[in-house]
């Protein structure tokens, strides 16, 4: 009969154990696609809204704000797919086609925009307040 060592059997119990909390850590704190894709569009808005802030203007593209240490500068929504940037005059648009890249449907594959002007807005927080909510984040 093999001699079992205790101390090697308390480390793979323990490392074993720690692996499924992690995983079950992991699974809980997942964030969804949909949640994902409207921090993303509302993070652009504001980062443009403070570019627009320094310049006097909109940026041509995103690429030229520049990035900030801390933050995540992603230019996909939570499915991976490229988050849509366009400008018309004064007014800036972000948006994704959802889940199943085609426009419309509902649910995950239900279109998500931010549509805003940043010269309408007085100050930062009445700003991403409706940005916010153009994606259904309700303000206080």
């Amino acid at each position: 009969m093999a001699v079992i060592n205790k101390r090697a059997a308390f480390g793979v119990v323990l490392l074993g154990s720690v692996w499924v909390g992690m995983w079950q850590l992991l699974r809980i704190v997942t964030i969804p696609a949909a949640l994902e894709t409207k921090n993303q569009l509302v993070f652009w808005a504001r980062e443009t809204y403070w570019y627009y802030e320094r310049e006097q203007r909109l940026p041509d593209s995103l690429a030229a704000i520049p990035k900030r240490e801390g933050y995540c500068w992603s230019l996909e929504d939570g499915w991976g797919n490229r988050i849509a940037y366009s400008v018309e005059g004064e007014r800036v648009s972000f948006k994704s086609l959802g889940r199943d890249r085609k426009p419309g449907g509902e649910g995950d594959d239900k279109d998500l925009e931010v549509s805003v002007c940043p010269a309408e807005y007085s100050d930062f927080m009445s700003f991403i307040r409706a940005a916010g909510e153009q994606v259904g984040f309700r303000g206080r």
